[in-house]
C-alpha cells in the first residue's frame, strides 16, 4: 500500500473551523482525478479536519476510505430513494443506451462517515458506481461542492466530446458511441435531457481545475443550479516530485545512460483513448531519424509490460507505478515528457513532470495551455498536427541548452502555481466560506 505522505502546511494561520468533509470519488487509486480526490482528503485530515473518502472501488487499506455500495439489488435505507429496478428493467434500460444510475447505495451516502458531514464534495461520478438521481435530494440536506474533471456532466454520455458540439444544445445522433463511457445504442438526447432535469433541480457549488472547463460548464449547466463557480487548479506533491539524480533513476529501471529518453505516463498506456498515438509515433520516429545514430527510447508508464519497436525507436511499456518514489524516478529518468492528446482537461501527469523539472511537449487541448507556458516551460503544438509535433519534439531533444532552460522554468512554475498544499488550503478556505454562508461571493 502506498505511503500517504502528509502535505507540509503551507501557511501557519489555522482555519477557524474544524470541518467534517465527505468526499466522493470513483476509486481511491486510479487515474489523475482519483489521485486528486485522495490527496485532498488526506490533506484535510492532516490539517485536523474530519475527512472521509467514499469510493465505488476501494483498493487501499485506509480506514477513512469507505466503499460506496454498488449492489444494484440492495434497497436503500433512505425513504426518499426510488426502489431498486429489477434485473429485466435494468437490462433493457442499459441496452437502450440509458446511462447507468442503478446504484441504490448512493442514497445512503451520508451514513458512510462517522459523523454527519458538514459538506459533501463530489468528484467524477461516472463509471458504474453512482446514482445521479440522488443529487437534488442531497443538495437540500447538505452543501454540495462538485469538482469537474471532464465533460461527462455536460454530455449525453462521453467524458470528452472531441470535435462534436451537440452537447451544447442537446446531444442526439451521437457520432461516436464508443467514446468512454460507451453506450450500446444512441440514447444520448434522452440522457442529456435527464441530466439537465436532475442538475436543474439541484443547487451546488462548482469547481474546475482550469478556466477552460469552468467556462464550458457555465455555458451548458442550468444557471439556477450553480450557486458559485470557481477555478481551483489541481496541485501535486512538489516535494515528492522534484528534480533528482538522473543516473540513479535510470539505473533503477535499467534505462541506458547514453539513450535519449522521451516519457509518456498514461492510464492504460498507449491504449488510452485520449492519447494521440499516431502523432506520438510519427514524432518520435522523426526525432530518431534526425538524431541517428543515437539510441532513442520511449518509456510508457501505465500500460502492459512489453517491449517493442517503432522503427529504430525502442518502446518500453510497464504497468502504472503506485509507489510515489518510483513514479518520480520515472520522470527523472527521462529527457522530455510527451503528452500528445486528442482530448484532456488538466492532466496531473503534466504537473508531476513539470515538478520534476522535465520539459513537456504537449498538444494545446483543454486546460493544458493553462499549465504550460509555451516556449518558457515547454512547447505546445496544434492538435493532430503531426509535422509540428515532430519538429517540436526533435528540436527539444536536439538542444540540451533549451531543455535545461525549460526544465528549470517548469520546476519554478510548478512550485509557484501547482503546489498541492495550496490546492488543499484553497478548498478548505472555500469550504469555510460556504459553511459561513458567503460561498456564493
Amino acid at each position: 500500500m502506498p505511503v500517504v505522505r502528509p502535505p507540509v502546511p503551507h501557511s501557519r494561520s489555522p482555519l477557524p473551523l474544524r470541518m467534517r468533509v465527505l468526499t466522493v470519488s470513483l476509486a481511491d487509486q486510479e487515474g489523475g482525478a482519483e489521485r486528486i480526490a485522495f490527496r485532498l482528503t488526506a490533506g484535510y485530515r492532516f490539517a485536523g479536519h474530519e475527512a472521509t473518502l467514499a469510493v465505488g472501488f476501494k483498493r487501499l487499506d485506509h480506514d477513512w476510505v469507505r466503499p460506496l455500495s454498488r449492489d444494484r439489488n440492495r434497497p436503500s435505507r433512505n425513504p426518499a430513494a426510488p426502489p431498486p429496478a429489477g434485473p429485466d428493467d435494468r437490462k433493457w434500460a442499459l441496452r437502450a443506451g440509458m446511462e447507468d444510475f442503478f446504484y441504490p447505495g448512493s442514497w445512503d451516502l451520508l451514513d458512510l462517515a462517522d459523523d454527519p458531514p458538514d459538506l459533501v464534495h463530489l468528484h467524477n461520478l461516472h463509471n458504474a458506481y453512482f446514482d445521479l438521481r440522488v443529487l437534488p435530494w442531497l443538495s437540500t440536506r447538505v452543501p454540495v461542492v462538485m469538482t469537474l474533471h471532464d465533460c461527462w456532466l455536460l454530455t449525453g454520455h462521453c467524458a470528452h466530446p472531441m470535435e462534436c458540439e451537440r452537447w451544447r444544445t442537446g446531444c442526439g445522433m451521437c457520432p461516436d458511441l464508443s467514446i468512454y463511457p460507451p453506450l450500446p445504442r444512441d440514447n444520448t438526447a434522452n440522457n442529456w435531457d435527464r441530466k439537465r432535469d436532475l442538475l436543474g433541480a439541484s443547487r451546488f457549488f462548482l469547481a474546475a481545475p482550469c478556466d477552460w472547463l469552468r467556462e464550458r460548464a457555465l455555458g451548458s449547466l442550468p444557471p439556477s443550479s450553480v450557486r458559485a463557480a470557481v477555478t481551483l487548479p489541481n496541485g501535486v506533491d512538489i516535494e515528492a516530485f522534484q528534480p533528482g539524480d538522473r543516473r540513479a533513476a535510470r539505473d533503477r529501471f535499467g534505462v541506458p545512460q547514453d539513450a535519449v529518453v522521451a516519457l509518456l505516463v498514461s492510464n492504460g498506456g498507449l491504449a488510452n483513448l485520449w492519447r494521440d498515438v499516431r502523432t506520438l509515433e510519427e514524432a518520435v520516429r522523426a526525432a530518431a531519424a534526425r538524431l541517428a545514430p543515437r539510441r532513442i527510447l520511449l518509456l510508457v508508464a501505465g500500460g502492459l509490460e512489453e517491449r517493442t519497436r517503432w522503427g529504430s525507436v525502442e518502446v518500453w511499456s510497464f504497468p502504472f507505478l503506485t509507489d510515489g518514489s518510483g513514479l518520480a524516478d520515472i520522470y527523472r529518468a527521462a529527457d522530455v515528457f510527451v503528452h500528445f492528446a486528442r482530448a484532456d482537461t488538466f492532466p496531473t501527469v503534466v504537473l508531476e513532470a513539470m515538478a520534476c523539472g522535465l520539459p513537456v511537449v504537449a498538444t494545446a487541448v483543454g486546460g493544458i495551455p493553462e499549465q504550460i507556458a509555451d516556449g518558457e516551460t515547454g512547447l505546445l503544438v496544434t492538435p493532430g498536427a503531426v509535422g509540428e509535433a515532430a519538429e517540436a519534439l526533435t528540436a527539444l531533444l536536439e538542444d540540451e541548452a533549451m531543455r535545461t532552460r525549460l526544465a528549470a522554468a517548469a520546476r519554478r512554475r510548478a512550485v509557484a502555481h501547482f503546489d498541492e498544499r495550496v490546492m488543499i488550503e484553497r478548498y478548505l478556505a472555500w469550504y469555510a466560506k460556504i459553511l459561513a454562508g458567503n460561498g456564493e461571493c
